[in-house]
């Protein structure tokens, strides 16, 4: 796996170098600042597989430095570890906002460390082998976008407030202590009857779906602080602070207001009509980050038993004006 590490303090780039080396990761390279970091991969003929990379550097914070990458063709799925000394929730917020995929505390543990890149490392293995097969996929058709999506997978989505990858909202769930979850709730939202609706849909409008849905959730949920992730097929996981005074039904509501604002359609112009249910809340107080994480698995499932088991009422559907 091919590394670049960003940092500003030499001794941490030492000791990364020793460490990375010792447990077999010797294709490293190392900027001291953003703008090095940049350079080094405006330069780089072949992309880098992870980054490595601090929060708190002069100039150029790592924060901005992720939202640039982010924004970057070549590097806007990159798998970024953050590992850095600030561990206040504020950072860690706005680092997994920005598009971190990972978080680790100063001064790191090296068997942590370790099994973060390895979770790294077989999620690069997995992207490639997909991206192989999407490219077979593209040479074999003109219409590539139009191909029958894999609606299992879950997506990526881009320049949505607060929606992050699913592994990125988990990471991040596990760098929260019991104190910063106190009076978070997680909660999951699933479309009613998805295989139906996306039944021979096409890649190209099921991510759009996926995302305008996406959207409609993140909407609904400002101006708290929340994170959203979709979790495959028609289901989302989410996270959001003041838990106690989420109630499920005006979430839904105002979710399906919204979305039938949006008006969305398939591509031969027939409405494509979207209903939603939503899990009650499980409350995060005093749970440890790992419970937490399953408590989120746990509220998808409920959304998904919330979506097969109520009916479609008239409040709920979402037909274009």
């Amino acid at each position: 796996m091919k590394i670049l590490a960003i940092d500003d303090d030499a001794i941490i780039r030492e000791l990364l170098y020793e460490i990375l080396t010792a447990i077999g990761y010797t294709s490293v390279s190392f900027a001291s600042s953003g703008h090095e970091a940049l350079e080094i991969l405006e330069a780089e003929e072949e992309p880098f597989d992870c980054l490595l990379l601090d929060i708190q550097m002069p100039e150029m914070d790592g924060i901005t430095l992720v939202s640039l990458l982010r924004s970057s063709v070549k590097y806007a799925r990159t798998p970024i570890l953050m590992i850095t000394a600030m561990s206040d929730r504020k950072y860690v917020d706005n680092a997994f906002a920005a598009g971190a995929t990972d978080y680790i505390n100063k001064p790191f543990n090296i068997g942590e460390l370790h099994a973060r890149l390895k979770l790294i490392e077989d999620l690069v293995i997995e992207r490639k082998q997909i991206q192989d097969r999407s490219t077979v996929r593209w040479a074999d058709s003109n219409d590539f976008p139009m191909a029958a999506a894999d609606t299992t997978e879950r997506l990526h989505i881009e320049d949505v407030d607060s929606v992050i990858d699913y592994l990125s909202l988990e990471n991040y769930m596990l760098q929260m202590s019991r104190a910063s979850l106190f009076g978070n709730c997680v909660f999951g939202v699933a479309i009613k009857d998805s295989q139906h609706l996306f039944q021979g849909i096409s890649k190209y409008e099921f991510n759009f779906a996926i995302t305008d849905v996406a959207e409609a959730i993140s909407d609904c949920l400002k101006p708290y602080r929340f994170f959203v992730a979709h979790a495959g097929g028609g289901d989302f996981a989410c996270i959001r602070d003041v838990g106690r005074s989420f109630d499920r039904h005006e979430f839904e509501m105002s979710v399906a207001e919204r979305l039938r604002d949006m008006e969305l359609y398939y591509c031969e112009g027939r409405p494509m009509v979207i209903h939603l249910a939503a899990s009650e809340p499980i409350q995060l107080d005093w749970r440890s980050s790992r419970s937490s994480v399953n408590a989120l698995l746990e509220s998808v499932g409920n959304a998904e038993r919330y979506a097969n088991s109520t009916a479609i009422t008239p409040v709920q559907a979402i037909t274009p004006l």
